[in-house]
């Protein structure tokens, strides 16, 4: 916002719905003068425009355009090097030498390519060196067993207990004060 953009107080951009001035009819309204500082005007120069359009994102025919300069001009304010007429400019150019050879084909006639033979296996199953005996193979049966059963009996257990409070609640209120 520019200095010269601020309104001072008491002009009519400035809410003053409780204040309401006295008028004395014999006086002629005077006329309000701004307290606000004059705003300071910097001018810039042409290039220094041109640079600072093209900061802003302006190419070089929006900047001629907004300036009614010619992009010759422009270009030369921000250092963009003239392009050349391309009939003037001759190039010679000169392929590269090739330095790829193609291989010689496999004459397979003289001498036949060899058989290819699998290597023979030398990996023999291990022998079982242990066997279980009959007592842990019983443990593990009835531990397994056992396991499956345990849950039916914790709700059993569970049950008996509820039951158990109950039968003590009720006996309590029964044997209470006669």
């Amino acid at each position: 916002m520019t200095v010269g953009a601020i309104t001072p107080y008491g002009t009519s951009g400035v809410n003053t719905t409780n204040y309401t001035p006295v008028k004395k009819p014999s006086q002629p309204p005077t006329a309000i003068q701004s307290i606000a500082p004059k705003a300071y005007e910097v001018t810039l120069t042409t290039e220094a425009k041109v640079k600072a359009l093209e900061l802003q994102g302006y190419s070089v025919s929006m900047i001629s355009a907004k300036l009614g300069l010619d992009t010759k001009t422009i270009s030369q304010y921000l250092g963009i090097a003239a392009t050349t007429n391309s009939s003037t400019v001759k190039t010679t150019y000169t392929p590269p030498k090739s330095t790829y050879t193609a291989p010689k084909p496999i004459n397979t006639t003289s001498q036949p390519l060899p058989a290819y033979t699998a290597p023979k296996s030398a990996y023999a199953e291990p022998k079982a060196s242990y066997t279980e005996p009959p007592s842990l193979t019983q443990g593990r049966t009835q531990l397994a067993t056992a396991l499956t059963q345990l849950p039916t009996i914790q709700y059993a257990a569970s049950q008996l207990i509820t039951s158990a409070q109950h039968s003590a609640i009720n006996l309590i209120r029964n044997a209470g004060p006669q």
